[in-house]
């Protein structure tokens, strides 16, 4: 429906309004803000992490996808890290805000960069896919066209056709780019 990109923006609004929410829950001591902010930023987490592994994997190229793919969780534990450290220096409520920042970061790092080149094949959007890989491997349309062809190829094969897996498994191999 949206895509990666808009799921991982999604995803840092909803960080944003849970962690405003929980610092603006100092102000009526509302245990009821803090656990609503909670569970938004626990839905905000179940979102962004898939949805950032998926994108990088389908952004990097292969020898890189398995090292690259497992950044975001990581760095997701890494900033849990960082929160419990900045959390021995300011108050809770101080803490919530600051880390409103990150989220204000990433909707606004992901508003710059392109849909993945799977998602955008998957479209049907092909011209646009090779733009995007392109931009994203910093080289030229004609570099990855054979790449994109091939993700094109891919996505043909994995929709379903009229004669079930059996047509599933000719269309499959009916590709031309496969050897």
């Amino acid at each position: 429906w949206a895509g990666r990109k808009w799921s991982i923006i999604l995803s840092g609004v909803m960080f944003f309004l849970s962690f405003l929410l929980i610092g603006l829950a100092s102000i009526p001591s509302s245990v009821e803000m803090i656990i609503t902010g909670r569970a938004l930023s626990g839905i905000g987490v179940g979102l962004a992490v898939p949805s950032a592994a998926i994108y990088v994997a389908e952004c990097s190229s292969p020898a890189l996808r398995g090292t690259l793919s497992s950044l975001p969780a990581f760095l997701m534990a890494f900033g849990v890290l960082l929160g419990y450290v900045f959390g021995i220096f300011l108050p809770w409520h101080h803490l919530a805000y600051f880390c409103c920042t990150p989220a204000v970061l990433l909707v606004l790092a992901m508003l710059f960069l392109p849909d993945t080149p799977s998602y955008l094949a998957s479209k049907g959007e092909t011209e646009k896919a090779a733009k995007s890989l392109a931009w994203l491997r910093g080289t030229t349309v004609e570099a990855v066209s054979q790449e994109i062809s091939s993700m094109s190829c891919g996505v043909k094969g994995s929709k379903r056709t009229k004669h079930g897996d059996v047509g599933l498994i000719r269309e499959f191999f009916s590709c031309p780019n496969l050897h």
